[in-house]
């Protein structure tokens, strides 16, 4: 059974790659960078075969699939390169040469994706970081000459080309533009093709990224300039979206002067003027039709030097919001300080006044957190310094007491008590502006649950800290003044972080897991300090103890997914048996309920 392209023998195909059996080919051939693309369907699954019709570097080939490779390690959606038994790339089929990926279903081309989803998928590319090998090619680092420019108008002119005159108003901009290039020199391995055409959406919404075949030397500033172009579609919000988005995920490009368009401004004019060219050397009216409109996609939106300052001008806000700058160190810096983390927080140090914490995924929202109470005026949060040589996150150190394990007396002090719940509804207060940028709002989201976690329906009336434990209150001369370790801050409800908080200060837990000696009666005593300190409404009173026991249900599915997921301190802490404590909990709060609740109002 052979098709179109040369006869070409879906069987064959199918077992040169180890693709299974029952292979046919459906639907049209497509074209290709380097000849045709077929859909290949076997009973494993289907795949997309690449036909070439001329010569191919194969040693590019495998280069670009371990690039693949690297990029899909990552977490990266893209193809799968399918390799022969022993190990390569391609295959000689029919005496054809042929290259097979997994076959995705792509969503049409967008410009309009969900720029944050961009700015992420980018960075999540340009954070693999491959070294590049040898220089920038020129498609990508160097304008089209002035004069190239004006001989191609003439041609047009000549030829009767019905975009001549467009192109002619638009030299003078041209040229502008391209004085603001610099030949830049290669940081690492670029896709460098990250135009709407090979950038989709699968029908579960997940971005997918394809077409490697221009991988190689680039900057990912540069390679960002273009996307935040390609996909800020015109529009400043997009444009800052997709920008913070990038940087919230890690992405090491930098948008921060006009020479960063370079590769924009070569890349679209070498495009632009190979549809000229094509449309020159077109013989029949259909092509022609054909690449005019090519032509016009970049002669109706083109490149200005006001456009890309107004480009630079939302990366250089979006920069100064969210990037963090680099913290000066004094002279002589003092000694470090190994501190007593939390029970999930390790590697903190002091050195002098600031405290040194390494950065994970959700560093950029705790410091817009930390950053609006500080313009708040809210002075019971550390304020966020800056990033060290280290790359670690310089926080303000605050001096003062905590309850540590083993309890300190002063725990079980009532007043101290009252002091906590005060400082929480301050906190409250200070925050309840608080708006997240979208770039940031995913790292709400604990990442991974499987399904069947119960949920816990309450109104989102705040940003929580929802980690008020002892190690995290700061106390002078007695009372409670500071939060620190806003790691697990997320919007939820006033009384769901009531009820966290009592968890730990009012020990809302089973007798055998409190601290020594402390009766029922004074787990409602304190209970009943801390809500009339706070001002809990009667509302909240009366659905507290069953919110604590649906909470605490809701927290050993939790407990045991972050101890799997994530290990460290969580596997620490469920190693020493926390899965039990709640478990204990759960069983007290249903069976002690009603008295907790006559407590809290009578």
């Amino acid at each position: 059974m052979g098709d179109e392209d040369g006869e070409l023998d879906p069987s064959a195909v199918a077992g040169a790659f180890g693709l299974g059996a029952r292979a046919r080919f459906t639907g049209a051939p497509e074209a290709g960078r380097v000849g045709v693309v077929r859909r290949l369907d076997t009973d494993r699954g289907s795949w997309a075969v690449k036909v070439a019709d001329r010569p191919v570097d194969v040693a590019a080939l495998a280069r670009q699939a371990d690039l693949q490779d690297r990029v899909r390690a990552a977490g990266v959606l893209t193809p799968e390169v399918v390799r022969t038994a022993d190990g390569a790339v391609t295959a000689q089929v029919n005496g054809r040469t042929l290259q097979v990926l997994s076959w995705l279903e792509l969503g049409p081309v967008d410009r309009s994706l969900d720029p944050v989803g961009v700015g992420r998928l980018v960075a999540a590319l340009h954070r693999v970081a491959l070294p590049a090998d040898g220089a920038v090619e020129e498609w990508f680092a160097e304008p089209v000459p002035t004069d190239r420019w004006h001989g191609l108008v003439d041609e047009l002119y000549a030829a009767g080309a019905p975009f001549a005159d467009r192109l002619s108003e638009l030299l003078p901009e041209l040229v502008a533009v391209s004085q603001l290039a610099e030949r830049y020199p290669p940081v690492q391995v670029c896709h460098l093709d990250l135009f709407a055409d090979n950038v989709r959406a699968l029908p579960d919404g997940r971005l997918c990224v394809f077409d490697w075949d221009n991988a190689g030397p680039g900057d990912p500033s540069q390679e960002l300039a273009v996307v935040l172009f390609e996909y800020g579609c015109g529009d400043a919000d997009r444009v800052a979206d997709l920008y913070a988005g990038y940087l919230a995920a890690g992405g090491p490009g930098r948008v921060r002067d006009l020479a960063r368009f370079t590769q924009l401004i070569a890349q679209l004019g070498h495009i632009l003027e190979v549809a000229c060219r094509r449309w020159l050397a077109a013989t029949d009216d259909a092509a022609r039709a054909d690449h005019a409109a090519w032509a016009a996609e970049f002669l109706d939106e083109p490149l200005t030097v006001d456009g890309l300052q107004e480009l630079l001008d939302v990366t250089t806000r979006v920069g100064r919001e969210i990037e963090p700058s680099r913290f000066r160190e004094p002279s002589p810096a003092p000694e470090p300080q190994l501190l007593v983390g939390g029970d999930v927080t390790d590697e903190l140090v002091r050195i002098g006044d600031t405290v040194r914490r390494p950065w994970d995924r959700h560093a950029p929202l705790v410091r817009a957190v930390l950053r609006y109470l500080e313009e708040a005026g809210f002075e019971g949060a550390p304020r966020f310094l800056g990033v060290d040589a280290a790359d670690r996150e310089v926080l303000s150190y605050l001096p003062g007491e905590v309850a540590s394990r083993p309890r300190p007396d002063w725990f079980r002090d009532r007043d101290r008590l009252a002091s906590v719940a005060i400082l929480l509804r301050r906190y409250h207060a200070a925050v309840a502006g608080f708006n997240v940028s979208p770039a940031l709002a995913d790292l709400w989201v604990v990442e991974g649950l499987p399904p069947g976690i119960p949920d816990v329906a309450e109104p989102v009336e705040v940003l929580g800290h929802q980690d008020i434990t002892p190690e995290n209150v700061v106390f002078r001369d007695g009372e409670a003044v500071a939060l620190i370790d806003f790691d697990l801050a997320r919007p939820t409800s006033v009384l769901l972080e009531v009820v966290n908080t009592l968890v730990h200060w009012g020990q809302l837990a089973h007798p055998q897991d409190r601290e020594p000696a402390m009766s029922d009666e004074e787990v409602f005593a304190r209970c009943r300090v801390f809500v009339d300190a706070y001002g809990l409404d009667r509302d909240g009173r009366e659905r507290l103890a069953a919110l604590a026991a649906e909470r605490s249900r809701r927290s050993w599915h939790l407990m045991e997914h972050r101890a799997r997921v994530s290990g460290g301190g969580w596997q620490r802490m469920w190693d020493q048996g926390v899965g039990d404590v709640i478990n204990r909990r759960v069983a007290w709060l249903t069976e002690q309920g009603p008295r907790l609740t006559a407590a809290l109002l009578e």
